[in-house]
């Protein structure tokens, strides 16, 4: 039987009701799925500070900059400096380095590492499919997939459409330096994706996923990660959306930018079936990006310091919004309090509706929903941005206060220069030290180090510091395996065996 949009949703859609139901009352639950809002969460891959149309006047961003707009700013939000560490705290709500997940230089994470999150950890998609979610993924894996229950239909999503790896080519599928074709429809290899544009499928898929859950009146709620490859490199994008950018001279800047665009109105044509289907009234959009932007290939992070896999703040503050017409306040505002990116397992999960009291109690995510409904502080005061006692770096924040430590290797980690406006081309070397000080609500560009003006202030973060690094493990270890080389399953990348 051909398959159609989602699964076998067409044609089994009453048949895949049925059959959800009897599993959650089979084992021994009573889900009331009423009310609950439907939730589309938007993930973006090095997407920088300034590269979205908000803060940036070149860029094409329309659809993202009304939500933005209308809907709740998080102005100090904040991710892991790489994409798997990002992934890993974003689902686990914990941070990454309490659980031998490394985000330090030299771990990258390709295809052809048989790493995956052990199966211990539950994730934010089993938990809402716990209460009665349709979840869906609809583009990139982040946690690894060295055997098929480290995979997506093993870990709390019913359908899954996409890639397996973090990076490749947006066109052909391939992954990034290691080749082998990387593209599924649930397990099946979807070899008609080859020659089509990946942000364009994603949101077909999207739209078809809208489109048939109303079709065949499944009264739960949708739960949508729309994990975007864009805009990792290469740099790749249709003619329609360069031409789009055709007035930045930048070439790099200008792929970023039309790629950027592509997102964007994905975003408006699902916002556009949502309606249609009666959806938008109790939906629930989350923006985000995975990390920052690379400081190279057109991302511009100013007026933030640094970039991608670097924990200063180009790297690791992004922008992000929550938009709803009637789950948040009337009014647009920008939320000012910190947020992490482990904050959104138990805040998505309150917007829901679901017990956050249930939830274990070692998580590091704080729930700030009703915070941000009603305009008050953030439950969140210490952010652990990340600790590598192997490799010697690691940097906490305390309110506004920001701490980086380098134990070695200064030169290599540290990222001394500093980022002007591209206008004035004036860029400024600054050497690295041990520890660092900077008050980022006064210098969120880092570049006035006050660890030798404040004393107390430095010892109390160094104390902060020393109890997060006693909750460091030893890393995971990621080892490259030549049984999962595309070579070896018909040039695909396949789930071989942990």
């Amino acid at each position: 039987m051909a398959r159609c949009c989602d699964g076998w949703v067409m044609t089994h859609g009453f048949f895949n009701l049925f059959l959800s139901s009897f599993v959650l009352l089979s084992a021994g639950q009573t889900v009331d799925a009423a009310g609950k809002p439907h939730i589309l969460q938007i993930l973006t891959t090095h997407v920088a500070w300034s590269d979205v149309g908000w803060r940036s006047d070149d860029f094409r961003t329309p659809t993202l900059d009304r939500l933005r707009k209308e809907g709740v700013e998080l102005f100090r939000f904040y991710t892991q400096p790489r994409t798997l560490s990002a992934g890993v705290a974003l689902d686990t709500g914990k941070y990454p380095y309490t659980l031998g997940v490394r985000a330090s230089p030299g771990t990258s994470y390709h295809g052809q590492m048989n790493f995956s999150l052990p199966l211990e950890y539950k994730l934010v998609q089993e938990y809402l499919q716990d209460q009665g979610y349709a979840t869906k993924l609809v583009g990139k894996w982040l946690l690894g997939f060295c055997d098929w229950a480290h995979t997506p239909l093993s870990r709390g999503f019913e359908s899954h459409y996409g890639t397996l790896a973090t990076a490749g080519d947006h066109f052909n599928h391939t992954v990034n330096r290691a080749g082998g074709y990387d593209f599924r429809s649930d397990k099946e290899v979807e070899w008609d994706a080859q020659g089509k544009y990946l942000t364009t499928l994603l949101n077909q898929r999207a739209v078809d996923i809208v489109r048939n859950h109303s079709d065949s009146n499944d009264p739960r709620p949708l739960f949508i990660s729309l994990s975007h490859g864009a805009l990792h490199a290469p740099l790749q994008a249709p003619d329609k959306y360069v031409n789009m950018c055709s007035h930045i001279s930048d070439s790099d800047r200008r792929l970023r930018c039309a790629m950027m665009a592509a997102v964007d109105e994905g975003v408006q044509e699902i916002l556009d079936v949502m309606s249609d289907v009666g959806y938008d009234d109790n939906l629930l959009v989350v923006f985000t990006p995975v990390n920052g932007g690379g400081g190279n290939y057109g991302s511009w992070t100013y007026p933030l310091r640094g970039k991608k896999a670097t924990l200063y703040e180009g790297g690791i503050r992004v922008p992000a919004f929550f938009h709803s017409k009637t789950l948040l306040p009337n009014s647009s505002f920008v939320y000012r309090g910190l947020m992490h990116q482990t904050d959104m397992l138990p805040t998505l999960l309150k917007a829901a509706k679901v017990a956050t009291a249930d939830l274990p109690t070692d998580i590091d995510g704080v729930n700030n929903w009703n915070r941000i409904v009603n305009k008050k502080p953030s439950a969140r005061k210490v952010i652990v941005h990340d600790v590598d006692v192997a490799y010697g770096w690691g940097a906490v924040r305390d309110g506004k206060w920001k701490l980086i430590y380098f134990k070695h290797n200064a030169s290599e980690l540290c990222t001394g220069w500093l980022l002007f406006p591209r206008e004035e081309k004036k860029p400024k070397k600054v050497e690295c030290k041990e520890w660092e000080l900077y008050d980022t609500n006064q210098d969120p560009g880092e570049e006035n180090d006050l660890s030798e003006l404040k004393l107390f202030r430095l010892n109390k973060m160094k104390r902060i510091y020393a109890d997060a690094e006693a909750r460091a493990v030893p890393h995971l270890i990621v080892v490259n395996t030549t049984r999962t080389y595309p070579e070896n399953f018909g040039g695909v990348w396949t789930p071989y065996g942990c």
